[in-house]
């Protein structure tokens, strides 16, 4: 609010979707070696320092941490935590894709699977991009040094959990 008038934000727009049969869903698939090429290129469009943001991490412990992967509009989405507590890693958006076309994705996906909004593995540098973008919006836990990593019981950089500060419904 700013001067009693409310003042909106990328986040607050409804995002244009292509309906079919009223629902559009994420579909989550299993690593498989033949999906590497196109996993790297999104790792390499951006320098990932966390052992999440490799394939062979996340090939190599996806039945045991409930790792999959989906793509959308040149958008890449991991799904970490399996049945029981859910995640994402934030967006991976390739050269053409909006990084705020991912954040504002990922957020139907929960609300579409009512479940809470949590993504882990939020570096430094995409926290800073999150607010930058959606001032407000979201809830940063940081995670030490000491934590371990997403998936594995590896030691990792410092990251931070994401919660959405927000309770409405995407309309």
């Amino acid at each position: 609010m700013h001067d009693g008038k409310k003042t909106f934000t990328h986040c607050d727009q409804p995002r244009k979707r292509n309906l079919i049969g009223g629902i559009i869903i994420l579909e989550f698939k299993r690593f498989e070696l033949r999906d590497k090429p196109l996993i790297d290129k999104y790792f390499e469009q951006h320098h990932y320092e966390a052992s999440d943001n490799c394939f062979t991490t996340l090939f190599m412990w996806q039945d045991a941490y409930g790792i999959r992967w989906a793509e959308e509009n040149g958008v890449l989405y991991i799904q970490g935590g399996g049945k029981r507590e859910p995640f994402l890693l934030p967006p991976f958006a390739g050269k053409d894709a909006k990084f705020l076309d991912g954040l504002l994705r990922a957020k139907e996906w929960f609300v579409e699977n009512k479940l809470p909004f949590r993504f882990k593995g939020v570096s430094k540098v995409v926290k800073e991009r999150m607010e930058d973008l959606c001032p407000g919006r979201y809830e940063f836990t940081p995670l030490t040094a000491t934590t371990t990593n997403t998936f594995t019981n590896l030691k990792i950089l410092s990251t931070y959990l994401v919660r959405s500060s927000v309770k409405r419904k995407i309309i």
